[in-house]
């Protein structure tokens, strides 16, 4: 295990991602169509907003915990609603609303490189461990979701 495996809050993985849009947008500024970036960046920071409340909504639920390093707090294996077609809603809301910042601030290419940033970095730190606690955790179950459901979507 890396030390920074769980270690980090995935809020800040997505603070990267922002930082790599902002940056990116800054030093190579790829301006989209005004009118239809922001349109495009609305719906994409809407669409991650709606995910994030559903998958929330959920987790409060199941009275499963919410945090990034607990898995003993882990109490509910979620296969149902968003859960169906990501095994990670949350991370994948996180992302939708780095894609829709980047197209509301007109750059493509930091939309882009903001997502892939933060995607590698909670895949890596987060991702793969709670994979392996739940896989410890849900014997049987897991391993039938993840034949199921993708990581991402």
């Amino acid at each position: 295990m890396s030390r920074f495996e769980t270690k980090v809050p995935p809020v800040i993985w997505w603070a990267w991602g922002a930082l790599v849009v902002l940056f990116v947008d800054a030093t190579f500024g790829d301006a989209l169509a005004d009118a239809w970036g922001r349109v495009a960046g609305i719906i994409f920071l809407g669409g991650g907003t709606a995910l994030a409340l559903m998958a929330f909504s959920m987790f409060s639920k199941a009275q499963t915990t919410f945090d990034h390093n607990n898995f003993a707090g882990i109490t509910t294996l979620l296969t149902d609603g968003v859960y169906k077609f990501s095994r990670n809603p949350m991370y994948l809301a996180l992302m939708l609303l780095l894609i829709g910042w980047g197209l509301w601030r007109g750059s493509l290419v930091a939309a882009v490189l903001g997502a892939l940033v933060f995607a590698a970095l909670v895949t890596r730190f987060q991702i793969i461990p709670e994979e392996r606690a739940l896989a410890e955790q849900f014997k049987k179950k897991y391993p039938e979701y993840t034949a199921q459901t993708r990581r991402w979507l």
